[in-house]
């Protein structure tokens, strides 16, 4: 038996927990806001039990570690999976550079996307990198849509290559 007993016990068909080669687990004990025990036996935590104690059995369930959703629309982040992910960038040069490294592996005339979840204010600039001055430097034989996402509104930047190509003349068209 444990000192204060678990706040929460969970009995499960798998508890993983992510460390490099071991089995699920089968119970989970908490105590406050932390992980106290875990057991291979689902019922091998039972003296973590106590008056206090609310015990979920649960023979069907799977527990997942560090599942955050931060409110991030699964839709949405399946569609930008492979867009360029300018969040890395700390500055208007290497949102460049990203943005470079994408071009020269992407068939030309093909449009470059970016990820939605970067704010210009993490860049030392604090601005949008500009069209014709900066994107240009980035390429000339593609479209590119910069993307910009937060809280209550989304702007969307667009600069197109070289040779007049635009969301109305341009054969492919960035997925949606």
């Amino acid at each position: 038996m444990t000192d204060h007993g678990a706040d929460l016990l969970i009995r499960a068909a798998a508890v993983h927990t992510l460390v490099s080669g071991q089995d699920p687990q089968r119970a989970l004990a908490v105590r406050g806001d932390r992980i106290a025990a875990l057991s291979s036996d689902p019922k091998g935590l039972d003296a973590w039990v106590t008056a206090r104690t609310r015990v979920l059995d649960l023979p069907r369930a799977t527990v997942l570690p560090a599942f955050d959703d931060t409110h991030t629309h699964l839709i949405f982040a399946g569609h930008s999976a492979h867009d360029v992910p300018v969040h890395r960038a700390r500055t208007i040069g290497e949102f460049l550079d990203l943005i470079r490294h994408r071009a020269a592996t992407t068939p030309e005339g093909r449009w470059i996307r970016t990820t939605t979840n970067w704010q210009e204010l993490n860049l030392a600039e604090r601005r949008m990198p500009t069209a014709a001055a900066e994107l240009d430097q980035a390429t000339d034989r593609h479209p590119v849509l910069v993307k910009r996402g937060g809280p209550q509104r989304r702007r969307q930047h667009l600069r197109t290559a070289s040779g007049g190509a635009s969301p109305r003349t341009h054969r492919s068209r960035p997925a949606a």
